[in-house]
């Protein structure tokens, strides 16, 4: 059984706009002025995201766009310290549940787990071992060793 949807106020549009932990993003009603002078009752709804070349879903808050993916996990999931990407659990870029996102220290396209990110770490600044002895210590690539390594000189 999925948990109720909980919302809760964009950053830096908090009185406008409403994130949910289903990944949905809502305007809230509002009192808007028209051209005569008069006022009009704008009722709120919930926004289409806009799906990016590179696959990422963005809405718009207030002139700002924001990474759906990324809003959802500040406001509804625990950060880990040392951690600064967002992984969908399922693999599904467009399931922006809070239940599918986690803090991730790396995006990991690679299949490392973050033990071995964390051996190739300790190895790469105290041992300053080959990328081909790092690899055959992990059982990583070569390759996976040096997209690691850049990563944590990022």
């Amino acid at each position: 059984m999925q948990s109720p949807e909980a919302w809760k106020a964009v950053p830096g549009a908090e009185h406008r706009y409403e994130a949910s932990s289903y990944g949905r993003v809502r305007s809230l009603d509002r009192t808007s002025p028209t051209a005569g002078g008069r006022t009009a009752q704008v009722k709120g709804r919930v926004l289409k995201p806009v799906v990016r070349p590179n696959g990422l879903a963005t809405v718009t808050c207030d002139g700002r766009r924001f990474q759906l993916h990324l809003l959802i996990a500040e406001l509804f999931v625990d950060r880990p310290p040392g951690t600064r990407y967002v992984r969908h659990r399922n693999g599904d870029r467009s399931d922006h549940a809070a239940v599918n996102l986690e803090w991730v220290r790396s995006l990991q396209p690679n299949g490392a787990t973050d033990d071995q990110i964390a051996m190739v770490g300790a190895m790469h600044r105290a041992f300053r071992m080959t990328r081909r002895d790092m690899a055959a210590r992990t059982g990583l690539s070569v390759q996976q060793i040096g997209q690691i390594i850049k990563e944590l000189d990022g």
